[in-house]
């Protein structure tokens, strides 16, 4: 089934939406909205990216770059994004 602009609408949202709970540096957050649809977009750095804000606790994060890829055949599609990490969140 090739893709729609809305179906590439569609995941842009969810995207940006995990992205959002990244750069709020909430682990439990990100994992939610992912799991809540079970993982069906194949969100290939959900364990690394985890992981990431569980050990390191940033403060903060910032979105760099974020676009999508569609095969010319139009069948799928993948999602990338870079983005950067400030601070240790303070715990006391």
């Amino acid at each position: 089934m090739p893709l729609t602009p809305s179906r590439l609408e569609q995941s842009r949202r969810q995207d940006l939406a995990i992205l959002r709970q990244a750069e709020a540096a909430r682990p439990a957050a990100y994992f939610k909205i992912i799991a809540a649809e079970a993982d069906s977009r194949n969100v290939c750095g959900l364990s690394p990216t985890l992981t990431f804000l569980e050990a390191m606790r940033p403060a903060t994060g910032k979105l760099l770059h974020y676009e999508q890829y569609v095969h010319p055949l139009g069948r799928e599609s993948v999602s990338f994004a870079s983005m950067a990490f400030y601070g240790p969140r303070v715990t006391r």
